[in-house]
């Protein structure tokens, strides 16, 4: 059936507020529908002065500057994102913003199906990532070193993605309602040495035993050399099946860096932070690599001119950790500081 009117039209206070708009008029000095389609047409023919304006708009504080935001040379599929340029994902997530001040506003807010919930402002996330990242150092994890995480989306999901970011290790984020095979198959294609996941999860109300699933596939993959477990059911969990000198509850690891903070990575905008893979529905699952400068400033981009999300907002898109809209919603909204909602 044809559709003869919108379903809705910006009010006059959504468009004087449009993030998107005031882009629009001021790369182009017009206004309205005219603007829009000129922002349009010299983002297309110029990506370059898209991006280069949208790390203005959005802020980045970059350790080195880059000489440019795209070096399409050797062709746009094989582009490389802000050449020359020094960028951490941690650093611009959480870090500038507790630099700036702001180190009390609400970062993240979470609740359990249970009931039970938590909520860390950006100073408090960012400690909890420096000592996650210090503890990830304890165990072994090095620069590079791949960590998959197998983990409902809970607070310290948001806490390893960004502590591996800090560190300069590469995650990978893998479906918690996945078998035992299917997660080692991508414990074995990434490489992981560090899996992290939790004593069991929650679903409709009943404990699901993660942990042994973990340690089911990790018997199938031989590159895991340790687990960090977090304690998300406690007694609900049951026997946690546990394996000495390989296992160590996330409370402690952390519990044992003693306080000590290892300084962050100074990363390369085009270093390699995320491998995130398909649902593999369709045949072997194939992986994505994601570097510090590319998905995180297009999420933000996102939110800030698709999404218009203002300040003191929240946002909320309910997603498993192993799919991208999880990485999406955590990562472009902290760097466009606004409070996450999990």
């Amino acid at each position: 059936m044809a559709v003869d009117a919108p379903a809705w039209l910006p009010t006059p206070l959504h468009l004087e507020r449009s993030r998107l708009a005031a882009l629009a008029a001021r790369s182009s000095g017009l206004d309205g529908q005219s603007a829009l389609d000129a922002l349009r047409s010299r983002a297309a023919a110029n990506p370059s002065w898209f991006w280069a304006e949208m790390a203005a708009e959005l802020g980045l504080q970059w350790d080195s500057v880059p000489q440019s935001s795209i070096d399409s040379m050797v062709g746009i599929p094989f582009a490389n994102l802000y050449p020359g340029g020094r960028l951490n994902l941690a650093a611009i997530a959480i870090d500038r913003w507790v630099d700036a001040g702001k180190g009390e506003v609400c970062a993240l807010e979470w609740e359990g199906d249970e009931g039970s919930t938590t909520r860390l402002s950006y100073a408090e996330l960012g400690r909890e990532v420096a000592r996650a990242h210090a503890a990830m150092v304890n165990v072994g994890v090095g620069r590079g070193d791949r960590v998959a995480i197998f983990m409902p989306l809970v607070p310290e999901c948001a806490i390893a993605m960004l502590a591996c970011a800090r560190l300069g290790a590469i995650f990978t984020p893998i479906f918690s309602g996945f078998a035992a095979p299917s997660v080692a198959s991508r414990l074995v294609d990434s490489g992981a040495r560090l899996l992290i996941t939790v004593d069991a999860a929650s679903r409709r109300g009943r404990p699901v035993p993660l942990k042994k699933i973990a340690d089911e596939a990790a018997a199938l993959a031989t590159t895991i050399e340790r687990i960090l477990v977090v304690r998300r059911l406690g007694e609900r969990a049951g026997d946690v099946p546990w394996t000495p000198g390989r296992d160590i509850w996330w409370h402690d690891a952390l519990n044992d860096t003693n306080g000590v903070m290892v300084p962050r990575a100074v990363t390369g905008a085009d270093e390699p932070y995320m491998l995130i893979y398909t649902s593999g529905t369709t045949g072997r699952p194939k992986a994505t690599r994601h570097v510090h400068a590319g998905f995180p400033i297009k999420a933000a981009t996102d939110m800030a001119l698709c999404f218009d999300v203002q300040p003191g907002d929240r946002v909320l898109w309910y997603s498993d950790p192993g799919w991208m809209m999880a990485p999406w919603l955590i990562q472009g909204s902290l760097i466009d500081r606004k409070s996450t909602r999990l």
